[in-house]
């Protein structure tokens, strides 16, 4: 399949910021991809200068395959200390099927 994404950035300090509670609600429709780990939810966090910080799977919601029914998530993603912003990548990550995410919140937990 073709990659099919939504991306959404939000500021954030690691200095200030410990983690990220992220919860939302999703379903699929015969998701299937070349791997195990494609549809998900994936935190990218960015420096001050705008350099990407290492990920690791912490930073990831999923992987979601096959078909089921609306179901809630909900997952504390750590922030590292040199993390500035983060960018929220949801989507198909190059799978075939119909994945539905809806009422996205992100809740940062201070230090």
């Amino acid at each position: 399949g073709r990659n099919s994404q939504m991306l959404q950035a939000i500021p954030v300090d690691g200095r200030a910021v410990s983690a990220l509670k992220v919860s939302l609600s999703v379903k699929a429709h015969k998701v299937r991809g070349p791997d195990s780990d494609t549809a998900c939810l994936l935190v990218r966090f960015y420096d001050a200068d705008r350099g990407s910080l290492k990920e690791n799977l912490s930073n990831v919601i999923g992987p979601w395959q096959g078909t089921f029914d609306w179901k809630s998530v909900t997952k504390t993603i750590p922030v590292p200390a040199k993390a500035r912003e983060a960018i929220f990548y949801i989507g198909l990550a190059g799978s075939v099927g119909e994945l539905s995410v809806d009422d996205v919140r992100v809740t940062a937990i201070p230090k």
